[in-house]
């Protein structure tokens, strides 16, 4: 996951075609000035390596699988530490009906007992099984267990005799987030500081279709750009907006937002920016190929619509990018 850190701007043309010094002067002063990527919890879902069945259940858009937990044989899995689980689960309907139902979660680690849970849910307005359209299951409930260091096994099942439930495993990951940069474009209309409710500043570059956003880099890297169209204070409270981007010319990506509402939790700092209001923020992702490469990005529609932006480029690409 990336990391959105803004703490320092990088212009585009610092990156190629200046003296090595005035790079390194430039890299030492994002180095100082940038925050130290973070770890960031993920949950990823796993088989376990017994259980007394498999079911499907349809939530979220998706097909996904539950494994059941019977009273006589436990489910089982092994797992390393030091670790977290996190365990979904949902009772299964009885005959054709759902219904609120109670049932007692047991954990065993090792052979030792470590949760002994009495869980009561209704039935899910939003998860059904896959292969009985409209029969519910039971709303998920989520429970969490601790995993030492080393290899352990897990036994699960349910107290409850005649209580049909079921499971989803998931062992917590820790991903290293990226550290952003911003990155300054070579030609803009304006810049105007957007100002969060928290106090927070960030510079903004707006442009329009006469007086496009561009900007060189050199690839391989990915820049996350977020985009925001501009109100005027007397416009209706949403509106909708395109955008292109092209590549040494040639159009790479179009994209189109509906919808777009007035943001009241934010303003523009300077006094001559003070007569439009940011909207919401949305996002586009450029995969920069290797090679040096000049980018425009324009709104789609003719006229004087004005667009604002906020360029990101990870750190290790500045880095990299050093001696090119």
């Amino acid at each position: 996951m990336k990391a959105r850190v803004e703490k320092s701007q990088h212009r585009g043309p610092a990156r190629f075609g200046l003296p090595f010094s005035f790079l390194l002067t430039a890299l030492l002063i994002l180095l100082l000035s940038a925050e130290q990527a973070m770890a960031t919890t993920r949950w990823s879902s796993f088989r376990p390596k017994k259980a007394a069945g498999k079911v499907c259940v349809h939530v979220g858009g998706k097909d996904v699988s539950y494994y059941k937990l019977d009273h006589k044989t436990p489910l089982q899995f092994t797992a390393h530490g030091p670790n977290k689980i996190r365990l979904i689960t949902r009772q299964l309907p009885v005959g054709e009906r759902a219904r609120k139902r109670t049932y007692t979660l047991r954990v065993v680690r090792d052979g030792k007992e470590i949760l002994k849970k009495m869980i009561t849910a209704n039935p899910s307005t939003t998860a059904i099984l896959c292969d009985k359209v409209g029969q519910a299951v039971g709303v998920g409930k989520k429970s969490y267990v601790t995993v030492p260091k080393g290899k352990h096994l897990f036994q699960i099942y349910i107290e409850e005799k005649g209580s049909p439930v079921a499971v989803r495993i998931f062992k917590r990951k820790k991903i290293r987030e990226i550290t952003l940069l911003s990155f300054t474009p070579d030609e803009y209309k304006r810049v105007c500081t957007l100002v969060m409710s928290n106090g927070k500043e960030y510079p903004h570059y707006h442009f329009t279709r006469s007086q496009p956003m561009r900007f060189q880099i050199y690839g391989p890297t990915t820049l996350t750009i977020w985009t925001r169209v501009d109100f005027v204070k007397t416009m209706m409270t949403s509106t909708s907006y395109g955008l292109e981007v092209l590549r040494n010319g040639e159009s790479r990506k179009i994209v189109h937002y509906d919808n777009i509402r007035k943001l009241t939790t934010a303003t523009y700092k300077e006094e001559e920016c003070r007569e439009i209001v940011p909207g919401e923020r949305k996002k586009i992702t450029i995969e920069v190929p290797k090679g040096t490469w000049s980018y425009e990005i324009r709104p789609t529609q003719p006229g004087p619509e004005e667009v604002a932006a906020r360029i990101l480029i990870p750190k290790k690409d500045v880095i990299s990018s050093q001696g090119k």
